[in-house]
């Protein structure tokens, strides 16, 4: 984060001329069919086994899916049925995914200096994450991965990510945990709980920051451009919206109270880096011995229905499961602003 946005521009420039060279001579396949084949066919695969290609779990509302050969991060989001990816896959930066910030560490990102960054899918080389486990079993996916380091490249043996992955009705609980067995007393750093990209054309980011949650009033509505942007999320969710559509996703983590967000690209491109980006975010460090569970619920929908899916996601976890809604590990974190 910080001044992410504008490496990622700027590495996206570079390569994107040769980028349209490929698509020029490439088959005429549709976006759509190259990113849906792999789905056809995805394997079944046991509790504690690696799949061999992309698991995807779907029912009437959603569907969601996971690719093992990049960190097993979650690369396919839509409607149940539906041939269209709401999320961006350009690198082993983008997906949903889990990522985390902590000391000054010498590494390098295209000539920029960056930090000790385990990020779940791979590095900015796009060298991917060790998978561990990548299972399926009924309406659920399992992931368990060592990261890599995002600019210095190497994996994080002392590191270790699982995603619980299930869907209930219209949303997706996405459970994520993170220990961090190395010995470096890594700082305060904001974080991202997860990290989310999607498709550019969803451009409307919407949010309430207001005094009174949950009650229904007026929501925010910005635009984000391509430098960081901060927000406070007083009920705990935001959502990119197609303004053509009137629907979008929204992403809803009960222990984080802010966002940050940018966007890469230009209006009216098509370009493949091309992408919103929205994480959750609170302050805290991965010190050593640090491990952290939490839950992130992900929809798909209008406005109206977004915030009505994670309200009774509240309610309902409130009443039934109030665990869900906390994380004990980050009883001291703060804020991003």
């Amino acid at each position: 984060m910080g001044n992410k946005a504008s490496v990622i521009s700027q590495v996206a420039n570079q390569v994107q001329n040769s980028v349209q060279t490929m698509q020029q001579s490439a088959p005429a396949t549709s976006q759509e069919q190259q990113q849906a084949a792999p789905a056809a066919a995805a394997p079944q695969c046991q509790p504690g086994e690696v799949a061999t290609g992309k698991l995807i779990v779907e029912n009437a509302a959603i569907k969601i899916g996971v690719d093992p050969t990049r960190g097993a991060g979650i690369f396919w989001l839509s409607k149940g049925g539906s041939p269209d990816n709401l999320l961006n896959e350009y690198d082993c930066g983008r997906f949903i995914q889990q990522s985390y910030y902590g000391r000054q560490d010498g590494s390098d990102w295209n000539g920029k200096p960056w930090s000790w960054n385990p990020v779940q899918c791979g590095s900015w080389q796009n060298r991917p994450a060790r998978v561990l486990e990548c299972s399926k079993k009924g309406n659920c996916i399992v992931t368990q991965v060592n990261p890599r380091n995002w600019a210095g490249q190497q994996l994080c043996d002392d590191v270790w990510m699982r995603a619980d992955i299930s869907l209930v009705g219209k949303h997706a609980d996405l459970k994520f945990t993170v220990k961090h067995d190395g010995c470096d007393d890594h700082p305060v750093r904001i974080q991202e709980l997860p990290a989310v990209f999607l498709s550019r054309k969803l451009g409307q980011l919407v949010f309430y920051d207001g005094p009174e949650p949950w009650q229904g009033k007026t929501l925010t509505i910005k635009q984000p451009g391509q430098v960081n942007e901060n927000y406070r999320i007083t009920e705990n969710w935001a959502a990119y919206i197609d303004p053509t559509t009137g629907e979008g996703v929204g992403i809803y983590t009960p222990v984080a109270q802010t966002i940050t967000c940018y966007r890469v690209g230009k209006d009216g491109s098509n370009a493949c880096s091309d992408c919103s980006y929205v994480a959750p975010t609170m302050r805290f460090a991965l010190k050593p011995g640090f491990e952290m569970t939490y839950h992130a619920f992900i929809t798909i929908g209008t406005v109206e229905e977004i915030r009505k899916e994670f309200s009774d996601i509240r309610g309902w976890a409130v009443n039934k499961r109030p665990e869900m809604l906390a994380s004990p590990a980050l009883a001291g974190a703060t804020p991003a602003i």
